[in-house]
C-alpha cells in the first residue's frame, strides 16, 4: 500500500511548488565555474542542495494526510525519495553523487599542487620596467588574497579534456621560485600537458596573467631562441611577461595571454583547445560542471572489444605526447565518414574515445602512412640533436648556415631529413663550437637510454640533478653534461623516483609520497 499521499494540493499549487524547487536547484548547481567561486564551488552547491532536500521533505510532510511516521527512522531514504519524486526532483540523488565526485577531484588537485616539483630558478622574472610602489600612509600596499588559477586550470583539464593531473605522465607541474627583492610573492608554475600539446605558465597572485602556448612550438622555436650566437638558449620560463606577450603578438596562433576576468575559465578552456585569437578566446563555453548530466559515468562503459586512444598509443608503441595527433587523425577520418567515434567512460569513470577494431586499424594505418621511411644512412633533425646533445633548433640553425635547409621537409612539414654526409657536416660544426670535457655524457639521453625514452620527463632529471647538488656543464643552456659516474647516479635516482610514483599509483604508498 502506498503510504504517501498528494494530500489537498491541487494541480496548480503543485505545479507552482515544483517550479519553485526546480529554480532553487538550478540556482545551486547551474553556476559556471569562475575564479571567484573556485574555492567554494562544490561546497557551496552541496550545502544548498542538502538544504533544498530538507525543505522538500518538510513541504511534503506538511501535506494533509502525510503518514511518513509509520515508516520509522530506518526508512528515511524511502521517505526522502518519495518527497523528491512528488515534486519532480528524482535526479537529486545523482546530482549529490556528482557533487561528491567533484569534491574528490578538488581534493586530488590540492594534493597534486602540494607535491609539485620545485625549481630553484625564478619563472617569468620581473619585467625591465619596475612597478612603482604605492605612496601615502606608509603602511604599504594592501595585500590581496591569491586567486586559485592553478586549481581552476587542473579542474578544467580533468572535466573538459579527461586528463588526470595526478598522472605524472599526463601532467607535469613545476613550481618556480621567488626572490625576496621581488614585488611578486607568489611563484609562477609551469604546467606541461603532452596529451593536448600545451604549456601553461600560471601564477596564483592577483594581477599576473596566465600564458598558454603550443607545446611543440615552444620546444622547437622558443626554447632555442638566442639573442646572439654566444648567448645560451632560453627556456620559456626565463621570459618576462613583456617578452611572453611579444611572443604571442609576433607569432599568431601559437599562444594566448589570459587575464583574471570573470571569463577566465571560458577563456582558459578555449586556449587549451588551441583557440588563441581574442575572438576565439571569447567564444561561449559551458563551464557548468555540477549537474550529473555532465558526468562521464552517465556515458556507457567502453564496450567489449573496443579500442581506446590509449590502446592505440600502446599498439603503435608511441608516447603520450602523440595523443593529440592520433585524436586529430580520428576526427579527420570521422569527418570523411570513414569511421565512427564513440564516447564512453573507462574504469576510472573518465570520459574516453573508443573505436571498433576496424576503425582503430584505420587510424593506425593513417598514422603509419604519414610516418617517414628514412633512407638508410640518413638522419632526422632529432637524431642529430640526440647525438650532439643539443636542441633541434640548434641543428636547424647550423643546417641553415650550411645551406642544407630548402625543400627537405617531409611528413606534412614535421621532419627534416639529412643525408649521411650532411648529418656528418652538421655534427662537425656543432662539435667545433662546443668543447665537452672527456668522459662527460648528456644527462637526459643517458637517463633515457637507461629507463626508456617516453618514461622520463626532463623536469624529473632537472629535479634530481639539483637534489644531488651536481653542477653539469651546459651547452648553450640546453643540454646538461656530467661525468658518466654522476650521470649514473642521476639515472638510479630517477628510477627510484619512478618506482615511488608507480607504487603510489598502486596504492602502496601514502598520498604524499611523490618525491
Amino acid at each position: 500500500m502506498d503510504t504517501y499521499h498528494d494530500g489537498g494540493d491541487n494541480r496548480e499549487e503543485l505545479s507552482a511548488q515544483k517550479e519553485k524547487f526546480e529554480k532553487q536547484l538550478s540556482e545551486a548547481i547551474d553556476k559556471p565555474l569562475t575564479l571567484e567561486n573556485t574555492d567554494t564551488y562544490v561546497d557551496g552547491a552541496l550545502g544548498a542542495v542538502i538544504k533544498l532536500v530538507d525543505n522538500v521533505v518538510a513541504k511534503y510532510d506538511a501535506q494533509p494526510g502525510a503518514e511518513w511516521q509509520q515508516l520509522g527512522e530506518a526508512n528515511g531514504k524511502e521517505h526522502e525519495d518519495a518527497a523528491l519524486k512528488h515534486f519532480g526532483l528524482e535526479d537529486v540523488e545523482g546530482i549529490l553523487r556528482n557533487l561528491e565526485d567533484k569534491a574528490s577531484q578538488f581534493a586530488v588537485i590540492g594534493q597534486v599542487i602540494a607535491q609539485a616539483n620545485e625549481a630553484s630558478d625564478v619563472f617569468v622574472p620581473p619585467d625591465s620596467t619596475p612597478v612603482l610602489q604605492a605612496t601615502g600612509s606608509g603602511t604599504g600596499m594592501e595585500k590581496k588574497d591569491r586567486q586559485p588559477k592553478l586549481e581552476n586550470l587542473l579542474f578544467v583539464l580533468m572535466n573538459d579534456f579527461g586528463i588526470d593531473p595526478d598522472d605524472p605522465e599526463a601532467v607535469s607541474i613545476v613550481r618556480g621560485s621567488v626572490n625576496t627583492n621581488m614585488m611578486r610573492e607568489e611563484p609562477y608554475y609551469q604546467v606541461t600537458v603532452p596529451g593536448i600539446d600545451k604549456v601553461i605558465l600560471v601564477c596564483q597572485e592577483y594581477g599576473n596573467a596566465t600564458f598558454v602556448f603550443n607545446g611543440e612550438w615552444v620546444c622547437e622555436q622558443v626554447n632555442s631562441n638566442r639573442s646572439s650566437e654566444n648567448e645560451p638558449e632560453r627556456p620559456l620560463t626565463d621570459y618576462t611577461k613583456e617578452e611572453l606577450s611579444k611572443l604571442i603578438k609576433d607569432n599568431p596562433g601559437q599562444g594566448a595571454r589570459i587575464m583574471a576576468t570573470k571569463n577566465f575559465t571560458a577563456n582558459l578552456a578555449n586556449a587549451l583547445e588551441g583557440r588563441f585569437s581574442q575572438q576565439e578566446l571569447d567564444k561561449p563555453v559551458d563551464t557548468r560542471y555540477l549537474r550529473s548530466s555532465r558526468k562521464s559515468e552517465d556515458l556507457p562503459p567502453v564496450p567489449d572489444g573496443y579500442i581506446t586512444l590509449g590502446n592505440i598509443l600502446e599498439r603503435l608503441d608511441i608516447g603520450e605526447k602523440h595523443r593529440t595527433r592520433i585524436r586529430d587523425i580520428a576526427i579527420d577520418l570521422e569527418r570523411k565518414g570513414k569511421i565512427t567515434i564513440g564516447k564512453y567512460h573507462n574504469k576510472r569513470r573518465r570520459q574516453v574515445l573508443a573505436f571498433t577494431e576496424e576503425s582503430a586499424q584505420q587510424i593506425m594505418n593513417e598514422w603509419v602512412n604519414h610516418r617517414i621511411l628514412i633512407p638508410e644512412g640518413s638522419a632526422k633533425t632529432q637524431d642529430i640533436a640526440n647525438i650532439a646533445g643539443v636542441s633541434r633548433g640548434t641543428v636547424r640553425s647550423v643546417a641553415k648556415e650550411l645551406g642544407m635547409i630548402g625543400d627537405k621537409k617531409y611528413g606534412r612539414g614535421r621532419f627534416i631529413i639529412f643525408s649521411k654526409d650532411e648529418a656528418g657536416a652538421i655534427l662537425d660544426v656543432i662539435r667545433e663550437r662546443h668543447s665537452i670535457p672527456d668522459g662527460y655524457v648528456p644527462v637526459t639521453e643517458f637517463v633515457r637510454d637507461r629507463n626508456g625514452r617516453d618514461r622520463v620527463d626532463y623536469d624529473d632529471v632537472t629535479y634530481v640533478v639539483r637534489k644531488l647538488g651536481l653542477k653539469p656543464v651546459k651547452i648553450r643552456g640546453f643540454k646538461s653534461y656530467l661525468p658518466e659516474e654522476d650521470a649514473q647516479k642521476v639515472a638510479r635516482e630517477v628510477e627510484r623516483l619512478l618506482e615511488r610514483r608507480r607504487a603510489r599509483a598502486k596504492g602502496q604508498l601514502g598520498g604524499t609520497a611523490l618525491k
